[in-house]
């Protein structure tokens, strides 16, 4: 019985169960982008914390899962580092995923340059990044969808103090 998970209308986290997947794949899904999908805040309030609450953090934790998933059913799950190896992939059979991130605090340490973090998490296997999620940041502004949002951040904009422009060359 799935009456508590997976849930369609989660805020607080992305759910596939491996069966559902393994059954997609089985109906023909040859191809799959992987979110890292962090919310700061939303770990922040968390009764229930196993981890501390970083987007970055969060980000490697699931990274690591994905390719841990991946070896652990290698006859039809392979994570795609280029658009000819996800071909090659998709052409065996097997599952292709494709790894991305989506956080409200992407790249977050503003010490080091976006390009050193681009390097670093292409170098973990990341094709794709959404830099804006729930939150305004250094990169752009969101279109809140839900309340919640707006307050987050209204909450945010009357605390943060260093909102910082990024200009960069890649």
């Amino acid at each position: 019985n799935y009456d508590y998970w997976p849930r369609w209308d989660s805020t607080s986290h992305q759910q596939v169960w491996e069966g559902h997947l393994k059954q997609a794949w089985t109906g023909g899904l040859r191809l799959l982008v992987m979110s890292a999908v962090s919310f700061e805040p939303l770990c922040d309030m968390s009764l229930n914390k196993k981890y501390g609450c970083s987007d970055m953090e969060a980000v490697d934790r699931q990274v690591a899962a994905t390719f841990a998933f991946a070896a652990n059913n290698p006859t039809w799950v392979e994570v795609a580092l280029s658009a000819a190896q996800a071909r090659q992939i998709v052409a065996s059979g097997k599952l292709a995923i494709v790894l991305a991130i989506e956080a409200s605090n992407v790249f977050g340490d503003t010490s080091r340059t976006v390009c050193d973090w681009m390097d670093e998490y292409y170098a973990k296997g990341i094709r794709s990044i959404q830099p804006v999620h729930q939150l305004n940041n250094r990169f752009a502004g969101v279109g809140p969808f839900h309340l919640i949002f707006q307050i987050f951040q209204h909450l945010a904009d009357n605390v943060v103090t260093d909102n910082v422009n990024v200009d960069f060359e890649y």
